[in-house]
């Protein structure tokens, strides 16, 4: 019999890329002067001016997931004389950029709220009920189970992930997901 499923979102992570290729990825910008930190793990979206920012968070009005953030460049930092610098997340407010997976039928592990077996197939939303961890440099993404349905949702669960020792339906389940808005 399986344990009650650990409550411990940790955003996004890749699975399995589309096919027989690896995932597209792109370099996105990150302005400076934002409220919300961008770790890796974290869905994002672009802003009015096309600069990445969490997705559902305090700076994009928009929600519509772009992609999910798959590494940090490497930015020069003037108060380092060596050059650049390689950083675990890009904090509030700090200008960088990162390294996103922005693929359609990339599919990432993530936890969801909650969802039952008639769930499966439907179309989720993100929340960002728990914060991004600094201390820990994790995202704290997940999805909300609570608000289900076949119509403009961010995200499509495709199974729940198979793991029967530790991963069950209901509660804080790991289901593996699509992004379903990638632009071109």
């Amino acid at each position: 019999m399986p344990l009650a499923n650990v409550d411990s979102p940790n955003g996004f992570a890749l699975l399995r890329s589309g096919g027989q290729r690896a995932p597209v990825r792109r370099r996105r910008v990150v302005a400076a002067g934002r409220a919300d930190p961008l770790m890796v793990g974290d869905a994002y979206s672009l802003d009015a001016s096309g600069q990445a920012s969490l997705a559902g968070g305090t700076d994009v009005a928009v929600t519509t997931v772009r992609g999910v953030v798959e590494g940090i460049i490497l930015a020069p930092i003037a108060a380092s004389p060596e050059g650049p610098v390689s950083q675990d997340y890009i904090p509030a407010a700090d200008a960088g950029a990162i390294i996103g997976i922005e693929d359609l039928d990339a599919e990432f592990v993530a936890q969801i709220t909650t969802i039952a077996a008639a769930n499966i197939g439907m179309n989720v939303d993100l929340t960002n009920a728990t914060a991004s961890s600094v201390v820990l440099r994790q995202s704290r993404q997940e999805l909300d189970g609570a608000v289900l349905d076949a119509a403009d949702r961010e995200f499509r669960v495709i199974e729940l992930l198979d793991k029967p020792a530790d991963n069950a339906l209901g509660a804080n389940a790991r289901v593996v997901v699509k992004m379903r808005h990638v632009l071109a």
